[in-house]
Parts: structure tokens; sequence; C-alpha cells
């Protein structure tokens, strides 16, 4: 009797993890997580621009949503 061994999680899900605590929730509403590296003193958490349509018609000359 006991308790059941739980499963230990790969490394990117744990790094996923980490890296959603993190990244602010606004941030995360147009991006992605694509990855989270360790460096020495520091991390890397790659984010990737969710393809977002915009529902404004308003646009400048450069494509810029106003």
């Amino acid at each position: 009797m006991g308790r059941k061994k739980l499963e230990r999680p790969s490394v990117d899900s744990l790094f996923l993890t980490v890296s959603k605590m993190l990244v602010p929730d606004y941030i995360l509403t147009d991006f992605d997580i694509y990855g989270a590296k360790e460096s020495t003193g520091c991390w890397t958490i790659e984010l990737r621009e969710r393809n977002t349509e915009y529902t404004s018609k308003e646009t400048c000359k450069d494509g810029i949503i106003k």
C-alpha cells in the first residue's frame, strides 16, 4: 500500500510551466511560448506572436493599427 508513484514530467514541460509563471498574462494574450533555455546566470524564453486578426479597419500607411 502507499501512494502511486507519479510520472515525472519532461524537462520541456517543466520549462513551459516555469515560463508561464514568469511571463505576464497580458503578454500571453498575443504571444505563445515556443521554448525556454537555461544558460549560465540567465533564462531565455522564446515568444512568438500569434496570428491575431484585428477587427479595426483603421490603419496607418505603415499598417499600424490605431
